[in-house]
């Protein structure tokens, strides 16, 4: 990625997050790289008591990362996300689990709650990502309502 990259908004949604502690919601935006085409991850706002970065992640770099559970199938841990952030925030792992799995990317696994397992195309993810820009299908600035039930991860 660039430096700077410009960036355009593709949505923004409101979740949870998978921390127990945290108290509010997790807010965070899906953009796509003007230049690269990339789709980034970032967190807008935190809920109190969630030390996390605010940088935007590059679904490729989360596909690096993440290249032996994407091929196997296999779960792992939350921690493994954490080397897609450059960031060390206490949080970043966990609050990026949460997107994810809003995003349908992963799931919890199997008899094993606090562990995730990739699901879906990743790569068809993205090109729909990239087909609602290049269609004109308008960002969506607006929040959902408020959760009414917390996904649960452990650690």
């Amino acid at each position: 990625m660039m430096a700077f990259e410009p960036m355009t908004l593709l949505r923004r949604r409101a979740i949870l997050p998978l921390l127990e502690h945290a108290t509010g919601r997790l807010i965070y935006a899906v953009r796509i790289g003007d230049l690269s085409g990339d789709v980034y991850f970032n967190v807008i706002d935190r809920p109190f008591g969630v030390n996390v970065s605010h940088e935007r992640i590059a679904l490729s770099r989360l596909q690096s990362v993440l290249a032996a559970p994407l091929a196997t199938g296999e779960p792992f841990q939350t921690r493994l996300l954490l080397g897609a952030v450059v960031n060390r925030a206490k949080h970043n792992g966990a609050v990026l689990a949460a997107i994810l799995r809003h995003e349908g990317l992963l799931t919890a696994a199997p008899d094993r709650p606090q562990l995730h397992v990739c699901t879906g195309d990743w790569q068809d993810w993205a090109y729909a990502q990239r087909e609602r820009l290049a269609t004109g299908e308008p960002s969506e600035p607006r929040l959902l309502a408020e959760p009414t039930s917390r996904p649960t991860l452990a650690g």
